[in-house]
């Protein structure tokens, strides 16, 4: 049997998540979504999509994911599981993503949810360190739930919100409205050009030139540039309501040590 599973992670809550799952049930492969390679997906019979929940959909990523790279090969899956990351309203994320793997031809057999901190600074405050440390001590015990329920193959799906299929419509019309705020990033002087930005992009939409940082229209607002830059030197044109902040996904995502009940 083979097994497989892509994220989608931008400060690095989906990322820690998908590893965890990939080493607890030896997966094959763990890998970005931008960095799928149809060919080795051919032979696949267990299947997985880790990713988070950005303005209660899914991120704009996944309708060029599953339509373009999952739609385009037959794979003979025996079990497809999705496992959403959210601050806290995953709202239709589920239901969404479960209509544009239909539309593809497939059909998810588990869907599980991890509440994490929440890493969109224009809005929220990223907590204090001991908060993100019970936050994610939570979310570890979660996932290792969910672990076992895809070792078992359990069968899962959330109930649909009233109106879902009216957001999956209005996901589809109005996604691309995102991509363009890449225009409210700024980098100042402080800027290494090191390439940190550019390789935590998952969509690929940042670029070196000349030692300077660029922006090319395709953003999903992640934040990745910003909460990886290791000067702080990516900013925005409009300071966040609660200042500048950082965040990090767990870089070692297991709970403290003693404490493995």
């Amino acid at each position: 049997m083979s097994s497989g599973m892509f994220y989608f992670s931008g400060a690095g809550n989906s990322k820690a998540v998908a590893s965890m799952i990939a080493k607890e049930l030896s997966f094959d492969f763990c890998t970005r979504m931008a960095d799928a390679d149809t060919e080795v997906m051919n032979d696949l019979n267990v299947l997985g999509l880790v990713f988070p929940s950005y303005y209660g959909v899914p991120p704009a990523y996944l309708i060029h994911f599953i339509h373009d790279v999952l739609g385009s090969i037959e794979m003979n899956l025996e079990y497809l599981f999705i496992v959403i990351t959210h601050g806290g309203g995953p709202m239709y994320t589920a239901a969404v993503t479960e209509m544009l793997l239909q539309d593809a031809g497939y059909v998810a057999s588990y869907t599980g949810l991890v509440r994490m901190v929440d890493t969109y600074i224009p809005l929220f405050r990223v907590p204090e360190k001991e908060k993100q440390d019970r936050m994610n001590e939570k979310a570890f015990r979660k996932v290792q739930n969910i672990i076992e329920d895809i070792r078992e193959q359990a069968i899962e799906v959330k109930t649909r919100w009233p109106l879902s299929r009216n957001a999956y419509r209005l996901f589809n019309s109005i996604h691309h409205l995102r991509y363009n705020k890449d225009k409210k990033f700024t980098v100042d002087e402080r800027c290494t050009a090191c390439g940190v930005c550019v390789e935590v992009c998952p969509v690929g939409n940042i670029t070196l030139s000349d030692g300077k940082v660029e922006y090319h229209g395709a953003c999903e607002q992640c934040f990745a540039c910003y909460h990886h830059c290791p000067t702080h030197a990516i900013g925005r044109t409009r300071r966040p309501l609660h200042g500048y902040q950082y965040y990090r996904g767990p870089h070692n995502f297991q709970l403290p040590q003693g404490d493995q009940s």
